[in-house]
C-alpha cells in the first residue's frame, strides 16, 4: 500500500505540471508584447509605423516570409499566420475608419462605406464577391506594412521608390494637416474636377505647389457624395484637361434616382410627357437610371480594393517597359528620340513608361502586394486577373448610362427622367465647338472680344436648370471649367464656370462639391495674380 500510493503520489506531481505548463509559459513580458501586438495596428499616425519596425535581421524574414509564404503550401501552420495576419489589417482599417470616416465625409463629402471594415476588428475578411471598396483604408494599411519592413516611418513616402507619393486625404492620416475644409484642395491639381479626390501623385522636385500643373497624378472618382468612389483616374495637368481610366469597379458604379424621387422636377411640363414611349425606348437603349445593373453577374472570387489594383497596375506598367527590347530600326530610333523630346520639354511629369523608374523596386512591391492581398484580405491571382476586365464592364455600364459627354473624357451622370426627358438637354453645341467659340473670344484683343456666343448660352443653361435640366448646367460649366489654361493669365472662363457649377451642385444636393468649386476657383486665381 505504501509504494501504490508513492505511485499515486509520483503520478500527481509529474502530470500536474503538465496540466499547469501553458499558463506557466505565459510570462508577464510575453504577454506585454502581445498586447503591444495588438495596439500596433489601432495606431494611425507616423509613430506607429516606427514603433512597429522590426529588426534588420527579421526584416529580412519577414520580406521573404510576405513574398512566398502562402505558396509553401496549404498546412495549418501557414493559414494561422495568415489568420493572425487578417487580424491586425482588420484591425487597423476597422481603426482607420472609425477614426477618419465621418471627417471625411462631412469634410470632403467622401464615402467610404462598402471597405473591408468587419463590425469585429478580430473577424477575417471575407473572401467572397460581395465586398467592394474603392481601397482608400486598405492603400494606407498595405503602405504601412511596408514601412514595418523597410524599415521606414513616413507611409506616404514608402512607394517613392516607384516615383509615387500618397497626398490629398493620406496627410489626414498621417495627421500632417488639419480636419477642416482646406483638406478639400489638399494636393488638388489644376483640373481635378469636385467628383475627383487626388490620392496619388508622381514625385516631383521639392518645393512645388500642389496644384503644379505639370504633375501626372491619380484621383478617385464619384458623381455624387453619397456615392462610395467607383474609379481611379488620372490626369497629367500639362497635357490637357482629359482624365484617363485607371481601373474601376462597376459594382460601385449605382444609377442616380429619376427627378421625381430626388425632387428635380419641374412642374408645367405636361407637354414633353407626350415623348414618353420614344424617351422610354432611348433610355433603355442608352441604359439610363431606369437600367438595372449590369449584366447579374455571379462575381466568383472578391474584388481587388481599387487604389491596391491601380497599384499593382501601376507596377505592371513599369515592369512591362522595362522588358521592352530597345528597337534597333531608324524607325524606331526616330520614334524614341522624338518622344524622349517631348517629355523633355514637358518635364519628368508623365506615367511610367516615359520616366526613369526602376523596375527591381517595382517587382518587390508587386510581389509583397500580392502576398498582402492574399494573407490580409483573401484575395488571390484570379481576383488580379479581373481588374481589367471589371474596368471594361465599368467603361460599357457607364456609356450606357451616362446624359452627356464632356471635355473630361468621364461624362455627365445625373438624375434623369424617362418619359419626360427632364434631367438633360442638349445646347445645339459640340463639345470641340464649345472649346472653338471660348478659343476665339480668348485670343481676341480685349476692346474686340465678342463675347455674345458664351453670354447666350449661359443664358439657356440658366433656363435649363429653371426647368429642370440640371445636367446642361453641369455639362457646359464642367466644359468652361477645364477650358482654362494652368499658365494663362489673359481672359478667362472660370467665373461663369464657378456660377454654374455651384448652381448645379446646390440643385444637385452636392454642397462639398460646389464649396470644393470655391475653394479651388479663388486658389486658380491667386495662382494667376502671383505669376502676373
Amino acid at each position: 500500500m505504501p509504494k501504490a500510493k508513492q505511485a499515486r503520489k509520483r503520478t500527481r506531481s509529474t502530470s500536474a505540471p503538465d496540466k499547469a505548463e501553458p499558463p506557466a509559459s505565459s510570462t508577464p513580458s510575453t504577454a506585454g508584447e502581445r498586447q503591444e501586438e495588438r495596439r500596433r495596428p489601432d495606431t494611425v499616425g507616423l509613430s506607429a509605423a516606427a514603433a512597429a519596425a522590426p529588426s534588420t535581421t527579421e526584416n529580412g524574414k519577414r520580406l521573404t516570409a510576405a513574398c512566398g509564404s502562402h505558396s509553401k503550401g496549404e498546412g495549418g501552420e501557414d493559414r494561422g499566420a495568415s489568420a493572425t495576419g487578417e487580424r491586425k489589417a482588420a484591425q487597423l482599417i476597422a481603426s482607420l475608419y472609425k477614426k477618419w470616416a465621418s471627417v471625411l465625409k462631412s469634410e470632403v463629402g467622401l464615402t467610404l462605406e462598402g471597405c473591408n471594415t468587419p463590425e469585429d476588428p478580430n473577424e477575417a475578411p471575407k473572401a467572397s464577391g460581395d465586398s467592394h471598396s474603392c481601397g482608400v483604408l486598405e492603400l494606407w494599411a498595405f503602405c504601412t506594412y511596408l514601412c514595418r519592413l523597410q524599415e521606414q516611418d513616413v507611409p506616404q513616402q514608402v512607394l517613392e521608390p516607384i516615383g509615387l507619393r500618397l497626398t490629398g486625404v493620406f496627410d489626414l492620416f498621417a495627421e500632417q494637416c488639419a480636419p477642416d475644409g482646406s483638406l478639400a484642395t489638399h494636393g488638388r491639381h489644376f483640373y481635378d474636377l469636385p467628383e475627383c479626390l487626388p490620392v496619388l501623385e508622381v514625385v516631383s522636385s521639392p518645393g512645388s505647389s500642389s496644384l503644379n500643373p505639370a504633375g501626372y497624378h491619380m484621383c478617385i472618382f464619384r458623381d455624387r457624395e453619397d456615392q462610395v468612389p467607383h474609379a481611379v483616374v488620372s490626369n497629367v495637368p500639362s497635357e490637357g484637361p482629359a482624365f484617363s481610366v485607371v481601373c474601376a469597379d462597376p459594382e460601385l458604379l449605382t444609377l442616380p434616382e429619376s427627378p421625381v424621387a430626388s425632387g428635380l422636377l419641374s412642374e408645367g411640363r405636361g407637354n414633353r410627357a407626350q415623348k414618353g414611349k420614344r424617351a422610354e425606348g432611348k433610355a433603355a437603349k442608352r441604359g439610363g437610371p431606369s437600367v438595372s445593373a449590369e449584366g447579374g453577374g455571379e462575381p466568383t472570387a472578391p474584388v481587388v480594393p481599387l487604389l491596391l489594383a491601380a497599384l499593382w497596375l501601376f507596377c505592371e506598367r513599369i515592369l512591362a517597359d522595362a522588358a521592352e527590347p530597345a528597337s534597333t530600326d531608324r524607325a524606331g530610333v526616330r520614334k524614341r528620340t522624338k518622344m524622349a523630346r517631348k517629355d523633355s520639354e514637358r518635364g519628368d511629369h508623365a506615367p511610367a513608361g516615359h520616366r526613369p523608374a526602376n523596375p527591381g523596386e517595382a517587382a518587390k512591391i508587386k510581389e509583397a502586394l500580392s502576398a498582402w492581398l492574399k494573407e490580409e484580405l483573401a484575395i488571390g491571382a484570379d481576383s488580379v486577373a479581373t481588374i481589367e476586365e471589371n474596368t471594361q464592364r465599368w467603361t460599357t455600364k457607364r456609356k450606357k448610362a451616362i446624359a452627356a459627354s464632356d471635355l473630361s473624357g468621364l461624362g455627365i451622370l445625373v438624375p434623369y427622367h424617362a418619359e419626360t426627358e427632364i434631367g438633360y438637354r442638349n445646347l445645339g453645341i459640340t463639345n470641340a465647338g464649345l472649346k472653338k467659340t471660348i478659343m476665339t473670344i480668348k485670343s481676341a484683343p480685349k476692346e474686340q472680344r465678342d463675347t455674345q456666343p458664351l453670354d447666350e448660352l449661359l443664358n439657356l443653361a440658366g433656363i435649363a436648370m429653371d426647368e429642370g435640366d440640371v445636367g446642361t448646367a453641369l455639362q457646359l460649366g464642367r466644359n468652361l471649367f477645364l477650358l482654362d489654361a494652368p499658365n494663362e493669365t489673359g481672359c478667362k472662363v472660370v467665373k461663369a464656370a464657378k456660377l454654374l457649377l455651384r448652381s448645379a451642385y446646390n440643385l444637385l444636393e452636392q454642397p462639398h462639391f460646389a464649396e470644393i468649386v470655391d475653394a479651388t476657383s479663388d486658389i486658380r486665381n491667386r495662382c494667376v495674380q502671383q505669376k502676373s
